[in-house]
This record gives C-alpha cells, sequence and structure tokens, in this order.
C-alpha cells in the first residue's frame, strides 16, 4: 500500500500544509479542515475527540464525523492506556496518508 507524506511547517504563528492534501478527493472539507486544525498543534501533543467539540462552533456529531473520516484514512491512530485503573482514549496525529490520494 502506497503512503503520501504531506509536509506542513510552522512558523511564528502560520501553519503551510500542502494542496496535496486540501485538493484530495477522499475526504470532507469538514475532515480537511479538522486536518488542517490538527496540523497546529504541537508534535506528539495528545488529541482527545470530547476536547476537539469546544475548539469551533460545530456541534459533536459533525466533529466526530470528521473526526471518523481521519481515522479512517490513516491521519489518526487510536490508542488506549490505564491510568489509575481508568482506561483511557486518545488519538496520534499523522500527516500520512494510507493509500493513493
Amino acid at each position: 500500500m502506497q503512503s503520501n507524506v504531506f509536509i506542513h511547517k510552522r512558523d511564528h504563528g502560520i501553519t503551510f500544509i500542502s494542496n496535496d492534501i486540501l485538493k484530495s478527493n477522499k475526504l470532507s472539507l469538514k475532515a480537511k479542515g479538522l486536518y488542517s486544525f490538527l496540523c497546529t498543534l504541537p508534535e506528539g501533543q495528545e488529541i482527545h475527540k470530547t476536547e476537539l467539540t469546544s475548539c469551533s462552533s460545530d456541534g459533536k456529531d459533525s466533529v466526530f464525523t470528521a473526526f471518523s473520516e481521519l481515522e479512517e484514512a490513516g491521519f489518526l491512530e487510536k490508542k488506549c492506556s490505564l491510568d489509575n485503573g481508568l482506561r483511557r482514549v486518545y488519538y496520534n496525529f499523522t500527516r500520512e496518508l494510507k493509500g493513493d490520494n
């Protein structure tokens, strides 16, 4: 399976994102917007779905749908851990897309 890497760069509060991901017909505009937002986060930051709902005017269902699209495309990888007996679910963000764009 082919992987494409989409380079982005953060420089003094500005994020540059490859046009390839933004022009891809594999994702909705909503998912592309979420991808762009995630690119602004620090490298390695844990991402929690419920926290993303407070970052825009979209409702929970809208954010979760975009989130699921990115997960299905391979941009988000689900991770689970135990913390004091409680199961924690978080996601790692990657800039690699599974398959052809």
